[in-house]
């Protein structure tokens, strides 16, 4: 059975990988998230100069999102979610084209119904791997949420993803610009993607094996290496240049220093740190790399075509369970099972990364399984018997089995699509209705016009409440601040430089102490209007009189140092309770229906939990829910404190609707219920259960742990004093 030469091979369908991204660019405008999305945070504060941090750990970013600053921005968010959607279909394309190009002459067993010299699928359904792949990973979950949200992650993955292509490409052609462009991508995606950087063995490995060992010269080395270091070169170089890559919103461009550690940053980046203290899950998550990628890629050599020794037949039976455990796995951990690495991280070390570049090499995995069995059991065999006399029907595989698989495998991607779309659709339209900005419209309507200083430990509310500002004609004249950061010198230079008020003299280079960082406070109280965007206690309000407004606390200098809890007036308080009763009618009922619950640590788990699916929720649903219990928690103390314990007992319980571990809520709910006369017995570890929460929520929720109020139990009135 001849190969056919190389001039007559041709990939199938070759107009498949445009198609395909035209749909998957539809799909994803259609579920497109129109406001900002809780892992977009970070790279919309960079575009709109809300932060005072420069964006360079990711210089290729900033320059391809550099057009988009022209964009008013309350436009902006949109127009951020697009460009992400676009990357991802380019993503999503280049994976269908490589998936068309992988070679099916690994195993001998291939080789023996392959058609042509490159191993190519050339067979008409060569268009259900395809398909397959970027079903499995474009409809992900976390692909999906990347896709729909911008952070700026899906161009490290359209990076990866070149490369591959580049490499595959040449392997076709044997033109060796391919090479060159494999080379100066993976460069460049060196100074974006960590992955890349890990990989980088990987991939020169994959150059001279291209290349061919005997064909290597020093020349050639001196070429790839070159290219890569000048791609890589140049990106560091925009990192270090801030004249080039002006900050956004005004302000100078990062200094020679602030640029260096943005550069360290993206090269010595936080996953690694991540990876190096967590070294057994690092092995966990190689593993999976390995599961996709390496049963696809070893190639057993030519010893004939047909498995006629004991050796060749146990080879092709332990291949042929690899391959199909690799395919079942790939589809499973796909729909983001309790054993998945994605779903680990969040219950376990409490990241919430969605492992894009582990996305893509699972989908082009599946698709490499998907054709191996097409390959097999989708071929004439009769046909192949007439040319070929001296045919023999593999051993090991029914006969059945020609009956059951290509019909399955041709219908697979329609119900991979079904399974998808239904386990994640919900979970991408509740991230995708912007109930982030709702968040900050509630706290930006409370606020009166004119402008003021809004102070917050939290940059994720502060940029949530900037987002809903931008909307307001009086925008530029409030002033968000990082309470936490007031004490860093070289963030009070940025303040000064970005907002000219008569700040109280400080020495510019000293770093404040808790308390003159509340004496700070003290002083600008004086002449500003000053609210705080969360409940806060200690230092940072000190001496000052808190007066709530929905979200938000009025801080002012009391005409007497200020007693416990004390609602100045009437009007405030109803005021509040106006504001409580409309926002839990209007505004909770969604977000009750995902309360941010602690999972249990998945490695006690037994295996059967292990491969289950647990319910599909985002971090940023149960974000919400904490914030939100939060708020509702220390509104119910401050009606605890005006006498009104009915409606406290309300509050406290909506708060533990809302998250049933919120410590300050289960204490203020007991001391409530004791008071009313019925004693309730609270274990210790359902009120303290920090430890635990710590290691199983997402990062952001451990810090409103400890932004309760717990002290607010010692100014609950107790049996009338």
């Amino acid at each position: 059975m001849a190969d056919d030469s190389k001039k007559n091979v041709q990939v199938k369908h070759p107009h498949l990988p445009f198609i395909i991204g035209a749909v998957v660019f539809l799909v994803y405008a259609l579920t497109l998230n129109h406001g900002v999305g809780l892992r977009g945070l970070p790279l919309m504060a960079q575009m709109t100069g809300w932060t005072w941090q420069p964006m360079s750990a990711h210089p290729l970013l900033k320059l391809v999102c550099a057009p988009l600053q022209l964009i008013p921005a309350p436009w902006l968010p949109v127009a951020l979610n697009l460009v992400s959607a676009l990357t991802a279909a380019m993503t999503l394309a280049v994976l269908a084209r490589s998936v068309q190009l992988l070679p099916l002459n690994r195993l001998r067993i291939q080789r023996m119904f392959v058609r042509n010299s490159l191993g190519l699928f050339s067979r008409r359904d060569a268009w259900v791997p395809a398909v397959m792949a970027v079903v499995t990973g474009g409809l992900e979950l976390g692909f999906w949420q990347e896709a729909t949200s911008a952070s700026g992650e899906m161009l490290d993955v359209l990076l990866l993803a070149v490369s591959v292509w580049c490499l595959l490409e040449y392997r076709q052609t044997r033109q060796y610009p391919w090479l060159d462009r494999a080379s100066v991508v993976w460069g460049i995606g060196m100074a974006e993607n960590w992955t890349m950087q890990l990989s980088l063995p990987l991939f020169l490995g994959a150059l001279f094996w291209l290349r061919g060992l005997n064909e290597v010269r020093t020349r050639f080395i001196y070429r790839m290496a070159g290219l890569l270091l000048a791609a890589f070169s140049t990106v560091i170089l925009l990192s270090l240049s801030g004249s080039l890559l002006p900050h956004v919103g005004g302000t100078s461009g990062p200094t020679f220093a602030e640029s260096l550690a943005g550069l360290r940053q993206s090269f010595f980046s936080a996953q690694i740190g991540f990876w190096e203290s967590h070294p057994l899950f690092t092995l966990l998550v190689l593993l999976y790399f390995l599961l996709a990628a390496l049963p696809m890629s070893l190639h057993l050599k030519r010893e004939g075509s047909y498995h006629v020794s004991l050796q060749a037949r146990v080879q092709l039976l332990i291949f042929e369970y690899l391959y199909g455990f690799c395919l079942l796995a790939g589809l499973w951990l796909a729909l983001g099972p309790n054993g998945g690495p994605t779903e680990m991280m969040a219950r376990y070390y409490g990241s919430s990364s969605p492992l894009l570049s582990l996305c893509y090499i699972n989908a082009l995995g599946v698709g490499y399984y998907t054709a191996h069995f097409l390959l097999i059991f989708g071929a004439d065999w009769e046909s192949i018997r007439r040319h070929d006399q001296r045919f023999r029907p593999p051993p090991y595989m029914p006969e059945r089995l020609r009956y059951i698989l290509p019909p399955l495998l041709h219908v697979l991607p329609l119900v991979m699509l079904i399974a998808l779309a239904v386990r994640n659709f919900n979970t991408i339209e509740q991230v995708n209705r912007t109930p982030l900005e709702q968040y900050g419209e509630l706290a930006a309507k409370m606020l009166p016009t004119g402008g003021g200083i809004l102070l917050s430990e939290d940059d994720q509310r502060l940029w949530v409440l900037q987002a809903a500002l931008v909307k307001r004609p009086d925008h530029d004249r409030w002033i968000l601040i990082n309470a936490d950061w007031l004490a860093r010198p070289e963030y009070r230079t940025a303040l000064e430089h970005h907002y000219p008020l008569a700040w109280p003299q400080t020495n510019p280079d000293a770093l404040l102490t808790d308390r003159q960082v509340a004496a700070l406070l003290y002083q600008l109280a004086a002449t500003n209007r000053i609210y705080y965007f969360h409940p806060s206690f200690g230092h940072f309000v000190e001496g000052l009189r808190a007066e709530p407004h929905g979200l938000a606390f009025r801080l002012t200098q009391p005409e007497e140092p200020p007693n416990g809890r004390a609602i100045s007036s009437a009007d405030i308080l109803q005021e509040n309770k106006t504001f409580w009763d409309q926002t839990v009618a209007t505004d909770l009922q969604l977000e009750e229906k995902f309360t941010a619950t602690i999972p249990k640590r998945p490695f006690r788990l037994r295996a059967r939990q292990l491969l289950s699916l647990p319910p599909s929720r985002s971090s940023q649903s149960r974000l919400l829910g904490i914030w939100y219990s939060v708020a509702l928690d220390d509104w119910g103390a401050w009606l605890q404190t005006a006498g009104q314990s009915a409606a406290a007992r309300q509050r406290f319980e909506q708060a533990l609707a809302l998250y049933p571990q919120n410590p300050a809520a289960i204490i203020h709910l007991s001391e409530n219920t004791n008071l009313g006369g019925m004693d309730v017995s609270i274990p210790l570890e359902m009120i303290f259960p920090l430890d635990e929460s710590a290691k199983s929520l997402p990062r952001p929720m451990n810090q409103n742990l400890f932004n309760q109020r717990l002290n607010d139990v010692m100014s609950i009135p107790r049996d009338g004093h």
